[in-house]
């Protein structure tokens, strides 16, 4: 297991990597998280979210990390999103979040 400590946007999170199935996962344990993906989404611009649809799932590039950052989400260059948060863009993506 290895632990890192660190600021997303000035909120403090902890990256916690544990070996799943004979790979690493990554977990991240946000303190006073912020907004939730359906408040920042809006924010976001059109490229930056068109990007997060086509790439759903994919380690978060820089320019879109900093985009969510600014939007007010947490997001990590070389990381994915939480679970939650592609799980609601795919659902967004397919019509079933208004």
């Amino acid at each position: 297991m290895e632990l890192t400590r660190g600021l997303c946007d000035g909120v403090e999170v902890l990256d916690v990597m544990l070996p799943v199935d004979s790979r690493c996962r990554l977990f991240r344990l946000v303190r006073n998280s912020g907004m939730t993906i359906d408040e920042w989404w809006p924010v976001l611009g059109l490229d930056s979210r068109k990007w997060l649809v086509t790439n759903n799932g994919d380690e978060v590039i820089a320019d879109v990390a900093a985009a969510i950052n600014a939007a007010g989400g947490c997001a990590t260059p070389g990381t994915p999103l939480a679970d939650e948060e592609i799980d609601w863009i795919e659902a967004t993506a397919n019509g079933e979040v208004s």
